[in-house]
Order: structure tokens, then sequence, then C-alpha cells
């Protein structure tokens, strides 16, 4: 899937992540300031205002943060700085939220605010447990389709090929109707066990012969990979075999400067 669009699935992953009700389970232990902090963070939140709720959660947490009902608040201000783009700062407030949490359903929720941001920095080893204890807690309604595509996804890029392809399968058979179900399936169908980097396509078997000719002369070492892709027969011009995710991105700077467009697969 390609990364605009992951992106847009993970905005709609992180707003269905706020409870409508979220304070209702710790709130009323706090005193009337702090519940009325954590209102307004809550309020701000909605506005899309992230600074000042980040402002507002802040002080509460300067008195509170060691208590178990701040979980509520870790995990608010985790999503406030993922949206500020501090996804450094809103993993160690995910973290502390999965650590204060007694509820196991915003537990739930912390472990996969945890593992999107791991996965968004690349650091897909680390999300894989994150989205795993999240999944045994999720409901089977969305929007865990689509976090059980980025578990999927994290798996197939550490070289889990195997577990990465079931989750898929389990992707397209509970949610056939879902926005990652197509992505699913062509994950799930991937012919190989490894990635690979794609030079080229075409309807043409002797076009894409000559395009791995090509790059051959160019000093790239290229393979034909036949896929069915919309309902044709496409032939794919491929370099390399990589079975993790970060092999293939580290040796794509090189391909590139000889094929600009070339993208890594699948």
């Amino acid at each position: 899937m390609r990364r605009k669009a992951v992106h847009r699935l993970t905005l709609r992953l992180s707003c269905s992540l706020v409870p409508a009700i979220w304070l209702a389970s710790g709130c009323g232990e706090h005193p009337p300031a702090a519940r009325e902090r954590l209102t307004s963070a809550y309020d701000q939140y909605q506005r899309k205002d992230y600074r000042a709720s980040v402002g507002e959660l802040d002080a509460f947490l300067r008195e509170h943060g060691e208590r178990p009902e701040a979980a509520e608040a870790y995990y608010l201000r985790s999503l406030c700085l993922a949206r500020l783009s501090d996804k450094s700062k809103a993993t160690t407030d995910a973290l502390q939220c999965i650590k204060y949490a007694a509820d196991e359903h915003l537990r739930a929720k912390a472990h996969v605010n945890a593992g999107t941001l791991l996965m968004e920095t690349g650091n897909s080893a680390d999300a894989v447990p994150h989205y795993a204890a999240a999944l045994r807690r999720l409901p089977e309604a969305a929007p865990t389709d689509v976090v059980r595509y980025q578990y999927a996804v994290c798996l197939l890029r550490e070289g889990r090929w195997n577990e990465g392809r079931k989750e898929c399968g389990l992707v397209v058979q509970r949610y056939p109707r879902s926005g990652v179900a197509e992505a699913a399936r062509k994950l799930r169908d991937w012919p190989e066990s490894h990635f690979a980097i794609q030079c080229g396509a075409y309807r043409d078997e002797a076009s894409a012969r000559a395009h791995r000719d090509e790059l051959a002369r160019a000093g790239l070492r290229a393979r034909l990979l036949p896929r069915i892709r919309s309902g044709e027969q496409v032939f794919a011009v491929v370099v390399g075999t990589y079975p993790r995710y970060e092999q293939a991105k580290a040796a794509l700077p090189s391909v590139k400067r000889k094929v600009p467009g070339a993208t890594i697969v699948p």
C-alpha cells in the first residue's frame, strides 16, 4: 500500500481511538480543579487545538502523573503529541498509559497508539508486540481492521511472512468491505517471501525482457515477475531479494540512481 494511503488510514485510526467518554473511568477520583483541567484538555483536543490541550495535560500530570488514574491523561497527551509530530514523546506517553491503565480497553488502545507510532518511525519489530497485545482485547469491528492490517505489515517487514500472510487473510475474511481489504489481499497473494525493488511493469513480456536486459547492462541484476493486476497479467521487472523491509529500504537509493521511479514491493 502506498505511503499516502497508509497515512490516511493512520489518521482514521487515531481519530477512532479517542473514547467519547474518556473521562468516565478515573476523572471522578480527582479534585474539582484537576477534573476541570482534564475536561478542558479533552475539549481542546476536540477543537484540534493540540498545543493548548498539551499545556493543560502538562499541568495535570505534573501533579498527578504517578497516579493510576493519570492513564487517560497520558493517552490523550500521546494523541496530541502525535498530531504535533513529536512522535518520540508521544510514544513515551503511550507507554506510560499502558503502565498505569486499569481499564483493559484503554490499555488496548494505548498499545495501538504505541504500535502505530513505532511503525511510522520505522520500528516494526517493537510495534509487533503492541499490535498483538491490542488485538487480544479489541472487538472485531472497525477500526480493528486497520489495526490487524498494520500488524500484518509489520510482521512482513520483519520477515515473518507466514504470520503476516495469515493476518492479511483474516483482514480479507473478516472485513471484506474494509478500505484495507484489497491491500491485504495483495500482500497475502504476493508470490514471493521477500521484498524486491520494482523498476517497471509491462503488459508485453518482450518489453519487460528488453528493460531487464537494459538494467543488466547498467549493472543491475533484474528478473521478470509475472503478476495479475486489475485482472490483467503484467510482467514486473524487479531487482533483489530482501527478506526484511529495512534491507530493501537500504538498497533502494542505489537502484534509484539508475531507475528514479523504482519502488519497494510488495
